[in-house]
């Protein structure tokens, strides 16, 4: 899953990917893998809620950002 999100990172020209999950009946996206970040960087990211003002949580919901 590593190299999954590198290639995504890699050929969506991005320098920084991010991969959460949505365990079932819970509210908060979790941090899974990260491409790119550090630790320090990719802290703040490590549990969202679904209904955080952030691209990921219309995505988790289905939708487009």
């Amino acid at each position: 899953m590593d190299a999954a999100l590198a290639d995504v990172t890699r050929n969506t020209e991005t320098s920084v990917g991010l991969a959460c999950l949505l365990p079932p009946g819970d509210h908060m996206l979790r941090l899974v893998l990260r491409s790119g970040a550090s630790p320090e960087v990719a802290a703040p990211w490590l549990r969202i809620p679904v209904d955080a003002p952030v691209p990921l949580s219309p995505v988790a919901g289905g939708q487009t950002p």
